[in-house]
């Protein structure tokens, strides 16, 4: 094999490598490596940590709401089936009516958009060809001179000029 192929030259030369794709890579160095298994040791910490920290809370709030006074109550309210099987009607009317309030909404913004973007479209009574008000000319801010329809430095003489 020659060095070529991308095998190893020598005892102490490492070559690069030819992938299948055709492209040239280089072994990672040794500092390389170290960064790779120091990210595998702090993942790991990581996850480790996240998880034993979700249970000791899991544990704390399970302990405090069980100790709480009235938990009895609740237990028998909220998470008795037939108490369940016996609201499920006003639940699901409660969900009909959040299904048609939503829908309300819908058609109405539908609406008060579709307005809104057709005046932004419209050309009114009140603004010229230039956009100043009817019966004002477009005039240049500094020199006072009539300015071309839509010129970005120009103002209108009622309103304030740009500086």
């Amino acid at each position: 094999m020659t060095p070529a192929e991308g095998k190893v030259a020598g005892p102490d030369r490492v070559t690069n490598t030819v992938t299948d794709t055709g492209l040239t890579t280089r072994p990672p160095s040794a500092v390389e490596l170290g960064r790779r298994a120091y990210r595998r040791t702090q993942t790991a910490r990581s996850v480790l940590l996240s998880a034993v920290s979700t249970l000791l809370f899991a544990i704390v709030i399970w302990v405090f709401v069980v100790n709480t006074p009235g938990w009895t109550r609740v237990q028998q309210s909220f998470f008795d089936p037939a108490v369940a099987v016996k609201a499920c009607p006003r639940v699901f009317e409660g969900l009909l009516l959040n299904i048609r309030v939503l829908l309300v909404a819908a058609v109405g913004v539908l609406i008060v958009s579709l307005l809104l973007a057709t005046l932004r479209t419209l050309r009114g009574a009140t603004t010229g060809r230039s956009g100043s008000p009817a019966g004002t000319s477009a005039t240049h801010a500094r020199t006072g001179t009539p300015c071309a329809p839509g010129s970005a430095w120009c103002s209108s003489s009622s309103t304030s000029s740009r500086t």
